[in-house]
């Protein structure tokens, strides 16, 4: 699914949309993911064909979607000249925002955004149809990129002083607006919306968790800072203020200053390609080079690459090579297997105390591994990701709590006859569970895959972490 580890297993959450799509149908409601009753109508974002094919080669769409990126670039051969195209590309091509596009942050999105340099050559030289086929290639691969391009193609037809240029977009907005009817209809568009805005950061009134990333941060200011010197020396370089890479960069701001449209690699992506495209459009300047760099190459621990630079180095940490989930699924399997198909898991957390970030308890990415064995053992393990989006409102069935009362309380709510609890501190099963419940199994991530645990858990000292599977005793039991 990936080459980084802790991207990998995190986008095995893809895999799990798709075996539910696969298994229910895009119209039905899934069992096993939710509170157990939870409508697939509800992603209408999702595109069936970037789905399918991302699920089943994850690593390939990240690398050949970023090679392609790249290498639409030299389409501007015929229109610029070829020698400073070329230096373009190149800083293009040895950049850190591009090699964590292709080997570290990247999802399925990358068709998407596959297209994004080509549809801007197409719009700036006039061949508006074959742009427009293009704007199309793109919102088939996915909602999100269409929706942040329109306010740039707006800004392109305000330039140039041309409305026709607006008409590009309506093959990618018929086709998205379609889809998004289609699939939840008109009656239920509001409320779905609604429950998405609570979950992105757009709504906050009478939601339960609030998106506390949303404030300023260190990422946020370096970003903001890395854009706008690039953004002056730019414009200086021009003669002119540029709007458009000024709305590229309002597009990042508002992304990860007010609601959370989408994953920041992604905005990433549209402010770098717009950047690209004014360089090659201004023509060989040193400042323009210079500029260009400067967006092209934030600091790698800002993009999710290295984060463990002082504990084992530069070199090492950036090496990454196709990561083979296998033996960690295998060995989640033989974790699960005393689950019968049709049984409910309930997977026990602390309570985030209405803090999104606070989710999980730190463990997002380790969870996506039990939810898609889960899935593909037709197995309801929550809390998930919809459970949170089902219950976030106040007043919502509370699925939190990781004391013995908490866990054998939420079994019963929610009708589920085992747990998972973990323990990180290295102390084992407390006696007191075991009134409640049978030890079933242990999964044990330092036996199992200790160099991943230390590589996804970049953040814990000396992790030391352990599931154990929990039987609840029933009453004929005791």
């Amino acid at each position: 699914m990936g080459f980084c580890p802790e991207h990998a297993i995190t986008c095995l959450f893809y895999r799990t949309q798709y075996i539910n799509i696969d298994r229910y149908g895009r119209y039905e409601d899934s069992p096993i993911l939710g509170l157990g009753h939870f409508s697939l109508r509800k992603w209408f974002h999702i595109s069936l064909f970037a789905n399918f094919v991302f699920s089943n080669a994850g690593a390939v769409v990240t690398l050949l979607g970023t090679l392609f990126w790249l290498f639409t670039h030299f389409a501007w051969i015929t229109h610029a000249q070829g020698w400073w195209v070329g230096i373009v590309t190149v800083i293009i091509a040895t950049s850190s925002t591009s090699y964590s596009m292709a080997f570290a942050k990247m999802n399925y999105q990358i068709l998407g955004w596959m297209w994004w340099p080509i549809i801007l050559l197409l719009i700036s030289s006039d061949q508006l149809l074959l742009a427009s086929f293009a704007l199309l290639g793109m919102a088939l691969a996915g909602l999100t990129p269409i929706v942040l391009i329109v306010p740039i193609v707006f800004a392109m037809s305000f330039i140039s002083s041309d409305p026709y240029v607006i008409l590009t977009l309506m093959p990618g907005l018929v086709v998205s607006g379609i889809q998004v009817i289609g699939s939840i209809g008109l009656g239920s568009l509001l409320t779905t919306l609604k429950e998405i805005g609570g979950m992105i950061g757009a709504v906050s009134g009478g939601v339960r968790y609030k998106r506390m990333d949303l404030k300023l941060n260190w990422t946020f200011l370096y970003f903001c800072i890395i854009y706008s010197f690039a953004l002056f020396f730019m414009s200086y370089a021009a003669g002119e203020f540029l709007i458009l890479p000024s709305i590229a960069i309002g597009i990042f701001v508002i992304n990860q200053s007010l609601f959370r449209i989408a994953d920041i690699q992604s905005v990433i992506v549209v402010v770098f390609t717009i950047f690209a495209f004014e360089a090659i459009q201004l023509g060989p300047d040193v400042l323009v080079a210079v500029s260009l760099w400067t967006v092209a190459n934030p600091i790698v621990s800002v993009l999710g690459i290295n984060k463990g630079v002082k504990r084992r180095g530069l070199a090492s940490e950036i090496s990454y090579k196709p990561f083979d989930h296998s033996r960690l699924e295998t060995a989640l399997k033989e974790f699960l297997i005393g689950v019968p198909k049709g049984s409910s898991v309930y997977f026990a957390f602390d309570d985030p105390a209405g803090n999104y970030d606070h989710i999980f308890d730190g463990y997002r990415s380790l969870l996506e591994l039990p939810l898609y064995v889960a899935s593909q053992k037709e197995v309801h393990l929550f809390p998930d990701w919809w459970a949170v989006m089902e219950t976030n409102y106040e007043g919502a069935p509370q699925c939190w709590g990781r004391s013995v009362p908490e866990v054998k309380l939420n079994c019963e709510r929610f009708s589920a006859d085992y747990a998972v609890i973990y323990d990180d501190t290295g102390k084992g099963l407390d006696a007191d569970w075991l009134k409640e419940f049978d030890l079933m199994t242990i999964f044990d991530w330092n036996e199992i895959d200790s160099a991943t645990l230390n590589d996804v858990l970049y953040s814990h000292k000396n992790p030391n972490l352990q599931w154990y599977l929990l039987k609840k005793i029933s009453s004929s039991d005791s």
